[in-house]
C-alpha cells in the first residue's frame, strides 16, 4: 500500500467526495481528511495511475497531488480508520517503586540490572505513573520479557520490586 497526499482542496470537502474521485483510477483502500488536505491509499499500480494523470480537479478546484512523506509504516483500520503503527511497545509494569523516587533513580535502576532495548531517552522510556506504579516501555516484547526476569524481585531503596506485563490488573 502506497499514500498520496491531497491538499488544497476546499475546505470541509466530504471523504466520500475525494473518495469517489478517485475510485477512477483503480480501488481506494482509504481516505482521511483534515481540513484542506488529506490522504490517500492505494495499490501502488492505482498511487501511479493517479500520479500519471496531468491535473485533479474536485468539486471545479485544481487540487495538489503527490506521494505522502512521513509514516510509511502506519497501516490504516479498515474498520475505524485510525493508524495502526507497525512499532508496538512493548511494556512492564514495576509495582512497590518507593514513593519519593525520582525519574533518573529509577532510570538508573533499571540500567544497572542489565535492562537494555528500551524504547527511546531516559525521559521517554521510564515513567511513574498516577497509581505510584512505575511503566517501563521496551521497543520489543524480547527487550520486555528480558526486563521482567531482571527486575522482577530485585530490591530498591528498600523495597522490593515486582515487575508484570503492562497489562490491566485483573481483579478476582
Amino acid at each position: 500500500m502506497d499514500q498520496l497526499y491531497i491538499g488544497e482542496l476546499k475546505e470541509a470537502i466530504e471523504p466520500s467526495v475525494v473518495e469517489e474521485y478517485f475510485l477512477q483510477f483503480g480501488p481506494i483502500r482509504n481516505v482521511r481528511m483534515h481540513g484542506r488536505y488529506g490522504f490517500v491509499t492505494a495499490d501502488r499500480e492505482v498511487i501511479e495511475r493517479i500520479l500519471g494523470a496531468e491535473t485533479h480537479i474536485i468539486e471545479g478546484q485544481a487540487v495538489k497531488v503527490e506521494m505522502a512523506r512521513g509514516k510509511k509504516d502506519e497501516e490504516v483500520c479498515k474498520h475505524c480508520n485510525r493508524r495502526m503503527s507497525s512499532e508496538r511497545v512493548s511494556r512492564l509494569i514495576l509495582e512497590n517503586v518507593p514513593k519519593d523516587i525520582d525519574i533518573s533513580e529509577l532510570y538508573s535502576f533499571v540500567m544497572s540490572k542489565g535492562v537494555r532495548d528500551l524504547k527511546s531517552t531516559p525521559e521517554n522510556s521510564v515513567r511513574i505513573l498516577n497509581s505510584g506504579d512505575a511503566m517501563v516501555e521496551f521497543k520489543t516484547k524480547e527487550g520486555r520479557d528480558e526486563g521482567l526476569r531482571r527486575l522482577d524481585g530485585e530490591s530498591l531503596m528498600g523495597e522490593t520490586i515486582a515487575a508484570r506485563m503492562g497489562r490491566r490488573k485483573t481483579r478476582l
